[in-house]
C-alpha cells in the first residue's frame, strides 16, 4: 500500500509498465473528465471507473475488500473518504467467497489503521492487500472517486 499526494504520484512510476500508464492517465488528469462506469487507458490492463457513491459507511457496515490481478488506485474526486486498512490478511472472516471472475472477495475485521483521502490524495492497494473503502469522514455523506485498475 503506498498513501501520498496526488503532486509526488509520480515518484512511484518504474514499478511496472501498466502502473506508469496509469501514473500517466492521473497526471494528464484523465479521470477528472471520465464518465461514470469504465474508462479504457489500455484495453483490459489499466483502465479506471468513476464511481458516485450514494452515502459513505459506519465501519459496522462495511466489507474489507481484495484483489488478485488488479492493482487499485483510488482517488477521491469530490468529498472526503476514510479508508481501513490491515497490515496483514490474518484472521479474515470470509463474507463472499473470493470471485475470480470479477477479482473480488469480501471479508469482515475491524480496521487496523484509517486513512482520510480528499481530492489531492490517492491511495494504492497491491493484489492481496486487504482494504475497507468507502467509510464516512465524520458523517454520512455522498462522494464521487475513481479507481483505476492496473492488472499486475
Amino acid at each position: 500500500m503506498i498513501v501520498g499526494k496526488l503532486k509526488n504520484i509520480g515518484l512511484y512510476k518504474g514499478l511496472s509498465e501498466n502502473l506508469d500508464k496509469a501514473i500517466d492517465s492521473i497526471l494528464k488528469g484523465e479521470y477528472k473528465k471520465g464518465n461514470i462506469g469504465k474508462n479504457i487507458v489500455d484495453g483490459e490492463k489499466v483502465f479506471f471507473n468513476v464511481q458516485e457513491i450514494d452515502s459513505t459507511k459506519d465501519i459496522e457496515e462495511a466489507y474489507f475488500e481484495t484483489h488478485k490481478r488488479y492493482i487499485d488506485i483510488q482517488i477521491v474526486i469530490d468529498g472526503v473518504e476514510n479508508y481501513g486498512v490491515l497490515l496483514s490478511d490474518e484472521g479474515l472472516e470470509v463474507a463472499e467467497p473470493f470471485n475470480y471472475e470479477n477479482d473480488f472477495g469480501l471479508f469482515k475485521k475491524s480496521p487496523e489503521t484509517i486513512f482520510t483521502l480528499s481530492p489531492e490524495d490517492f491511495i494504492i492497494f497491491f493484489t492481496d492487500e486487504p482494504h475497507m473503502p468507502c467509510l464516512k469522514v465524520n458523517e454520512k455523506k455522498s462522494i464521487k472517486k475513481v479507481v483505476y485498475k492496473i492488472e499486475k
